[in-house]
This record gives C-alpha cells, structure tokens and sequence, in this order.
C-alpha cells in the first residue's frame, strides 16, 4: 500500500513520490484439488553383473582343456575373436551314440535354487544332417546323472556362428562325481564347432566371453631363433630355421601363427606374411634349398609369433664363411713356396720365366709399426724414400666408417681408394725425396697396425694362368692372383 503527503491536488504518477508499506490480509479459501500426475518410469530390475567362469580353460588352448566323449576333436587356432575353436564331426553312424567332449567345472555341487547361465558359441555345418539332436548336459558322466540339458540345433542357422543363451534355476541339490560336467554331443551325426564356452552362477548373460578368475594373471610369451645347417663361400647346405615358443614357460608345439620375413642379399622372394612348422617348430617352407648360391651376405631371420592375443618378435642371422679348401690350399702353397726358396730362385731364370714371377722383398722400410688417427705420418727406419720411385704399403686398419676411402698424401697421384677391415695394400709413387709417408682421410677412430713398406709394386697384373707369389715382412704377407680371383693372406 502506498501513502502519498505532498503540496500536489493531483495523485502523483511517479510511483517514487509514495511510501509503500506491505499490509497481509486474512488467508483465503483453500483452492480446489487438481489433476493427479502422469506416472514415473519403471525402476531396472536388481540384477547382478556378470560373474567369471566356473569353466576352466576355455581359450582351449591344448587337449588338457577338455575330456573326450567317443569324439576325435580338432583344434582350430584362432578362429573365434582370436581365440581357438573345437571341431567335432560325427558321421556315418547308424545309431545313437552320443559322441561329444566335456569342459571341466570348477563347481561341482549346486543346491536347489541356485541359477545358472550359460553362453556358448556355435558353429553347425550342413555338410551331416543332425538327425537325432544336438544337445548340451550339466551331468554326471559317473552315475549318468543329468543336471539339466538344452537344445543346441533347433532354429540355429547353418555355417554361421550364432552364440546360445540359456538360463536355468536348479530344481534339486546336485553334486558331479567328476569336474567335467559341462557335456556337448549329438545323440548320433552331426557336425559342429564350438568356442568360449562360458558357464556362471548368476541371472545374467555375459555380452562378452569371461574367463576362469583362476585365469586372470598376466601371461607371457616368449620366442627364440636359431638358424642350423653350413653357409660356406656363398653356398647353403642343411638349413633349417627352427623357432621355439614359450606360453608361460612351457614350450608350445602347435596352435601359434608364425609370421616374418627372410633375407639374404640377392635371394628375392623370401618374405613371407606366414610360415608353416612341424612340431619341432622347423620351418617347412624355408626357401632356401641346399646348394643355392649367394652373393655372400648374411642370412637373417625376423619371425612375429602371435598366441592368445600375445605377440612377439625374435631373430636369427648365419654368416657366410670363407670356403675352408681354399684357405688350406693357400697356406699349403705358402709352406711350399717358402720351404723351397732357394730352388725356385735357381731355377726361374732359366725354366719358369714365361710361367712364374716371384718377388721377395722380407725388408721392412718403416720404423714405426702401428698408429691412431686420420692424418698419420711413419717415418723410414734407415734412408729416405726417393722421388719417382714406387713403393707398396701395407697395413691391418680397422675402425674407420663404413664407405670410407684413404689415400697416400705423399704419393704424386693422390689418389684414394677405398678400405677395407684388415689388410689393405697402397701401391703409390712418391711425390719427393723424404724420411716418412704420410696416409691420410682415415678418420679420428681409425686404428693401423703391422704397418710396412715395400720398394715395388706388389699389385701390378700378370700374365694369365700364372701365380705372383709375394712373401715379406716379419707379417709373411701372401698374394696368390688368378686370372679369375685374387686371395691375400696373413700368415
């Protein structure tokens, strides 16, 4: 209510010319009743979630997951959400023989009213007609005491997987003298495959296969490689490529996939998405037979294993080796040519000059022996290396990176050449008079070692069908040439 004391014969409009006060009158009539609601949604049903399996091994990881009943299974790998399938396939009989396998419970007593949920995943062919039923039991092979037991073929679609569901409350206190009470079978043919077998006390079906709670610890899977058999001057002989797997520790003879690849310089063709193996994990598709030849570059093996949704890697490699008979041919003609010296000098004068040249030179020029480094200086043990005048040097180098090339820098061409780890030979003409050589461009890690220099050229050609047999130095370093080959040797 508002009051208004001012000068004006007029109401003021202004509502601010007024005080306002708040005057509550008596309570009025209680108003009429009005419409009932519309009514709330249902509330969900109280069920349990899920509860894990009382079915052991259900991955069906071996045989051991299951007992046989008149039925010869088959373990398909991986072939159901990654994981393995079982095969069974009854036919041609004339009667009732109720031919099947059961999964080991790890519940084996029930009581009146408890409830049981099942799920399983099922294959039926086409190719045998059921002809007296397709069944699933929770019995007791001791006694043929039976649980309870549901149809597996009625309505089910044929070569399609289609997963079963059943509920089922017990009527009377049950005990299985044995653990494998969870039976699958035909009363006579019938062709089938089942996965993830899945059995629980609950109301409710699993969307997704559960396993055992005894199967929850962490698995491992492990592989190794070898390669056996001879690789000897680019030739393979005897291979075998063996793989050996481990699931949690124990060896696996079948039932993993086994990819990778092989390579072996300018063999093609060796890659491969899958190998298959016996059971002593050989390869059988190795692609590599005996007597196939190389270009000498190492064999080398990456295999991918893949088991139980687990997956590892492992390698192998094989060498080629030099052939054996040639290194005992050039030491056997070492050991001759240096026992008979003196006589092969006699008479080359007169009887091999057109056959055979031989130098020997057994005096090292150098002082130093052995040094580290890139840009490297050996200084002559007695004299000066003369201008003009061709000299060979030999040295052990190691260390250096790959595609690397050194030079002599006191040499007239300074050329390069590439190097090679072990013995190189330098055959160079010197650019002027001096007490030392000088090799360079090696590298800061490069190591040389049983460092010598000879006067000549060690590696000049020769005529066909002829060796050049060098012998020199406190290191006995030998030179056989072909036409076809040439052989350095450190003796």
């Amino acid at each position: 209510m508002g009051i208004y004391t001012g000068e004006s014969q007029i109401a003021p409009a202004d509502h601010n010319e007024y005080v306002w006060s708040q005057i509550k009158g008596a309570d009025g009539a209680k108003g009429a009743r009005g419409d009932d609601g519309r009514d709330g949604r249902d509330g969900r049903d109280g069920k349990s979630s899920p509860t894990f399996n009382l079915l052991l091994k259900t991955e069906i990881p071996d045989s051991s997951a299951f007992t046989l009943n008149g039925a010869s299974p088959k373990i398909i790998t991986n072939d159901y959400n990654g994981r393995n399938s079982l095969e069974v396939n009854n036919n041609g009989l004339r009667g009732n023989a109720w031919r099947g396998i059961s999964f080991i419970s790890s519940k084996k007593e029930f009581k009146k009213g408890d409830k049981i949920v099942i799920r399983l995943p099922i294959y039926i062919y086409d190719d045998v007609t059921v002809d007296a039923g397709m069944h699933l039991a929770l019995k007791s092979h001791i006694g043929n005491r039976q649980m309870a037991g549901f149809n597996l073929d009625g309505g089910t679609p044929r070569n399609q997987w289609v997963v079963k569901e059943f509920t089922h409350t017990v009527q009377n206190d049950f005990t299985s003298a044995g653990d494998n009470l969870f039976y699958i079978f035909t009363t006579k043919n019938g062709h089938f495959k089942i996965a993830e077998p899945y059995m629980a006390l609950g109301d409710i079906v699993p969307v997704e296969w559960m396993p055992h709670v005894s199967e929850l610890k962490a698995h491992s899977l492990t592989a190794n490689a070898r390669i056996e058999g001879t690789y000897e001057a680019s030739t393979v002989k005897g291979l075998k490529f063996i793989v050996d797997v481990f699931y949690d520790g124990e060896r696996l003879s079948n039932g993993y996939v086994l990819g990778g690849k092989l390579e072996c310089g300018n063999q093609h063709g060796l890659n491969s998405r899958g190998f298959t193996y016996n059971n002593a994990g050989e390869l059988i598709n190795s692609l590599l037979s005996d007597g196939t030849k190389t270009d000498g570059s190492p064999i080398t093996a990456k295999f991918d294993v893949s088991y139980q949704g687990l997956k590892t890697t492992c390698f192998a490699r094989l060498d080629n080796l030099p052939n054996t008979k040639l290194i005992d041919e050039i030491v056997t003609k070492y050991s001759t040519f240096e026992s008979t010296l003196e006589k092969f000098k006699s008479e080359i004068g007169e009887k091999t000059e057109k056959q055979y040249r031989l130098a020997v030179r057994r005096k090292n020029l150098l002082k130093d022996k052995s040094k580290n480094g890139s840009d490297l200086r050996f200084n002559s043990d007695n004299g000066n290396f003369e201008e003009g005048k061709v000299y060979t040097l030999i040295a052990d180098i190691r260390g250096f990176q790959p595609d690397k090339r050194g030079r002599i820098y006191t040499s007239k061409e300074r050329l390069t050449q590439p190097l090679s780890f072990g013995t190189n030979f330098f055959v160079f003409k010197s650019s002027s008079t001096g007490s030392d050589v000088n090799i360079d461009l090696l590298g800061d890690n490069t190591k040389l070692k049983k460092v010598e220099v000879w006067e000549g050229d060690f590696k000049e050609s020769i005529d066909k069908e002829v060796f050049d047999v060098i012998a020199g130095g406190s290191g006995k370093i030998l030179t056989l040439k072909t036409t076809k080959s040439k052989c350095w040797a450190v003796l």
